[in-house]
């Protein structure tokens, strides 16, 4: 088999794992991010500034995964471009 082909199937192969790890990572902090709203959210025991501080670690880390995200597809797509332009032998 043909050294590109192999390298193709085999990136496919990793970006398909890395978009279903993504996938699955998203679900997973989306139902915590849910669950600590409703839990953290009606008690009146919680000082504002404590609710705020879980928000915005939330949204930090939803960020953080956004850029890593950002980052594979950008480097999947560079190594993408480069199988496509290396020459055949």
């Amino acid at each position: 088999m043909e050294p590109k082909i192999i390298a193709k199937q085999i990136l496919d192969f990793q970006k398909t794992i890395l978009n279903n790890f993504y996938a699955t990572n998203t679900a997973v902090q989306d139902q915590g991010e849910k669950i600590t709203k409703q839990i953290l959210d009606p008690l009146p025991q919680v000082p504002q500034q404590t609710k705020d501080l879980v928000h915005n670690w939330i949204t930090t880390v939803r960020q953080g995964q956004e850029k890593v995200k950002k980052f594979q597809d950008d480097s999947i797509n560079r190594m993408e471009r480069f199988i496509q332009e290396t020459p055949q032998n």
